[in-house]
């Protein structure tokens, strides 16, 4: 086995060197050297998505989140479920929850129904004064109380 492998190195030795692959009469010019040099420095990625800044936090308001439980001469009486308390002297809207079944669904809804001004906060109620009422409602003719005792309501208040 080892001498055929000799034969076959030394043919294909003597068969480029009869066909003029082997040595040449001209000298070959050096092969060009390769200087180690540091890569250059990879571009910053950009990312994928485009995230725009954030908005500047504005002061929030707040809303309040309670059922009416007193309603006499322009000034209301809500209890507190949960949310914030408003500061005596805030300006709020006061909306009331509105339940109807509409094509055989519970349809539940906030309706805007005064504007307020706070009077008296404590720990379960908050007292407001009817500043100017912004719905009014007739069925068959005459005024609907918007302002019934039990109504679930929500006071909300812009920030500042």
């Amino acid at each position: 086995m080892k001498n055929r492998s000799l034969v076959a190195i030394t043919l294909s030795v003597v068969f480029g060197l009869a066909c003029g692959g082997g040595a040449s009469a001209t000298p070959q010019p050096p092969a060009p050297t390769v200087e180690a040099s540091t890569p250059p420095a990879p571009a910053e990625p950009k990312p994928a998505v485009e995230v725009a800044p954030e908005a500047p936090a504005k002061p929030a308001g707040g809303t309040h989140v309670g059922v009416l439980s007193k309603a006499r001469h322009g000034v209301l009486t809500l209890s507190t479920k949960s949310g914030d308390s408003p500061p005596v002297g805030t300006r709020a809207d006061l909306s009331k929850e509105v339940k109807q079944k509409v094509f055989g669904m519970d349809v539940v809804a906030w309706v805007g129904i005064a504007e307020v001004e706070v009077t008296e906060v404590t720990k379960h109620t908050v007292v407001c004064k009817i500043l100017e009422e912004t719905s009014e409602i007739e069925i068959n003719g005459k005024k609907k109380n918007m302002f019934e005792p039990g109504a679930p309501t929500q006071l909300v208040w812009p920030a500042g």
